[in-house]
C-alpha cells in the first residue's frame, strides 16, 4: 500500500477494495464492513475487511 499524504488504513481500504466491491462486483453496501470487530466468547476478533453473508451482521 502507497502513502498518499494524510490517507488512512481505513480509508484506503474503504476507496481501493471496499467500494470496487461494491461497484463492480455487486455485493451489497450493507454487507462490507472496513473494521469490523466480532465478539467471541470474552473476546474480540477484528478483520480490516469483512464481508458478510446475505446481510448478516
Amino acid at each position: 500500500m502507497e502513502s498518499h499524504g494524510a490517507e488512512t488504513r481505513e480509508e484506503y481500504l474503504r476507496q481501493e477494495v471496499a467500494e470496487p466491491l461494491v461497484r463492480e462486483y455487486g455485493y451489497e453496501k450493507a454487507d462490507v464492513s472496513v473494521e469490523f470487530t466480532q465478539r467471541l466468547g470474552t473476546r474480540g476478533l477484528r478483520a480490516d475487511l469483512a464481508i458478510h453473508a446475505f446481510g448478516e451482521i
